[in-house]
């Protein structure tokens, strides 16, 4: 019995900090990506980040990766590729959605929207004009 209660009151003092560093970890993680949402620019504010949370780029990163399953770079590559989405649904062209969704330029564009997609922004605008034109033809 002595020795249960001992591996008991061990493995109770090993939970505790876990919980409390996942708890602390994810705040972190959500202070950082409300960081990100602040930005529309090329690159992520990787400098911005380190230096407002005192900590360094790679910690902010294995943080941010660990709460979201998703590097910082790829959080941001993926949030303007989503912004991208909407704009491509308009008639401006795709080298200017590419810079209005913070893309340094079209070719980086399209091969991001791919990657994240599986479909080039204009094979997706394609796809929206073709949808429209089916749903007025219904009516």
């Amino acid at each position: 019995e002595l020795t249960f209660n001992w591996i008991k009151a061990f493995l109770d003092d090993q939970k505790t900090p876990h919980a409390e560093t996942y708890s602390a970890d994810h705040e972190l993680a959500k202070k950082i990506k409300a960081m990100i949402d602040c930005h529309h620019q090329e690159t992520p504010p990787f400098d911005e980040i380190s230096l407002t949370l005192n900590l360094s780029k790679e910690y902010c990163n294995r943080i941010f990766r660990r709460a979201y399953n998703l590097s910082i770079q790829g959080y941001f590559l993926n949030k303007k590729a989503h912004l991208s989405r909407s704009l491509l649904a308009g008639d401006l062209p795709i080298s200017e959605v590419a810079i209005l969704s913070g893309f340094y330029d079209q070719s980086h564009f399209s091969r991001i929207f791919k990657d994240i997609f599986q479909i080039s922004p204009a094979e997706y605008r394609m796809r929206i004009n073709e949808s429209r034109q089916s749903c007025t033809r219904r009516r």
